[in-house]
This record gives C-alpha cells, structure tokens and sequence, in this order.
C-alpha cells in the first residue's frame, strides 16, 4: 500500500500512479492560469473602472499595488508552514481567495471594493506559487526542471490567453470579463478535488524545521520581516 501521512498525503510519490501524477500537474498548471487571468484582465479593465469609479491616479496605483505586495507576503509566509498545513488545505485557501475576489470585482463599487478584492487575489496567487512549485519538484523528483519548465509556462501563457479573450470580448460588460476568472479556477479546484497530494521532500528526507529555518538564517528572516511589516504598517 502506499505511504500515508496524518494529512492523508502521498508520502512516497513515485508509487503514485502515473494518472494522478499527470492529473496533479495540470491541476497545478491551471491553478498559475488562473493567477495569470486575474493579473491581465484587472489590468486591461483599470481604466474601465477608473471612468465608472472615478478613482484618483494615485487610487489606481494603491489597486494595483493591492494586487502585488500581499503576493510576496503570503508566498514567503505559506512556504514557511506549507508542510505543516499541507498542500491540499493550502490549495483549499487559494481557490477560496480566488472565488472570493473574483466576486467582490463583480460586485464592486468603487475603491475600496476593488481594493480588496485585488488584495485577496494577490494572497490566493501567492498561495498558488508556494504550493505547486514544491508538488511538481516533488511529483517529479527525476525531471525536476523538465516539468517546472513547463508548469511556468502556464503564466506567459494564461496572460496572452486571458488577454486575448477579454480584448475579444469588445465592448461586453465588464463583470462578464472578470467572469473569465471563475474558468480556470473553477477547472483546477475540480481537478485537485480528493486529489491526495504528495509529502514534500524535506519531511520525507527527516529534514527538520530548525535545519529548514537555518537555511533561511537570521539575516535574511530580518530583512523579510521589515518589508513585510513596512507594507502591513
């Protein structure tokens, strides 16, 4: 039988099914699609919503700034205790955050709205990065850099795809682009649904948190903590 952990994770990927494995990548691949679309279709609408809003350029900005920072926040923060949590309750958070915020921009009305539904995307894409790098290393630990290529692929790619759909939209409803959000999210929460995915590599080498941190070292974990608390203050 296959090595189990508490989560109910795979703990030894290469006794997973090719399927599966194959299925969890491209759940994965859709999951950095998904971020890519909400990234270049709020992009294309910012000056549809400044002339219905009528928000400030310097509101502009703080909406798009909402949409970045809070990415490297919870990238850094989720990769600290994605082991811990696992993968699948971490991928559960992304897809919530993405549905969320795909909603609040639907229903928005005006700065403050926009303002948070860009900072809960931003906290679902950076979740999204901490999870499916360390599942596709994982998944495939003997072509690491062959499936990572492809996996990133998937964020050029959902940006000209997002893009050009919502180009072609023409003069639609701008709710009916933001909508092309829920397509590819909606794909891979399905796709990973009772997806059992694999422990990752450092808890299956007996690697311990402490040597994790370490790694990091002091330094760097101060210069993280000031930017974090810098844009948080």
């Amino acid at each position: 039988p296959e090595a189990m952990s508490a989560t109910g994770a795979v703990a030894v990927p290469d006794k997973m099914d090719d399927t599966s494995r194959k299925m969890l990548f491209w759940a994965c691949f859709l999951a950095l699609i998904a971020t890519a679309f909400g990234f270049i279709v709020r992009a294309l609408l910012m000056d549809t919503w400044a002339a219905q809003f009528g928000l400030t350029e310097v509101q502009k900005g703080e909406i798009f700034g909402a949409g970045l920072w809070p990415f490297a926040i919870s990238i850094i923060l989720f990769s600290l205790i994605i082991d811990r949590i696992g993968y699948g309750t971490a991928m559960v958070f992304a897809f919530v955050c993405h549905v969320v915020s795909a909603v609040m921009t639907i229903t928005a009305t005006g700065y403050q709205s926009l303002y948070w539904a860009m900072f809960i995307v931003a906290l679902a894409n950076g979740t999204v990065e901490a999870v499916i790098n360390p599942v596709v290393a994982t998944l495939f630990s003997r072509e690491k850099t062959k499936w990572l290529n492809i996996l990133h692929a998937g964020w050029p790619g959902g940006l000209v795809l997002g893009g050009i759909l919502a180009i072609s939209m023409g003069d639609t409803d701008w709710r009916l682009k933001v909508g092309l959000l829920l397509i590819p999210t909606v794909l891979y929460g399905l796709m990973m649904l009772g997806k059992k995915f694999p422990v990752q590599e450092r808890v299956a080498a007996g690697v311990s948190y402490r040597d994790m941190l370490r790694e990091f070292g002091v330094i760097g974990a101060l210069i993280v903590n000031f930017f974090i608390f810098s844009e948080i203050g």
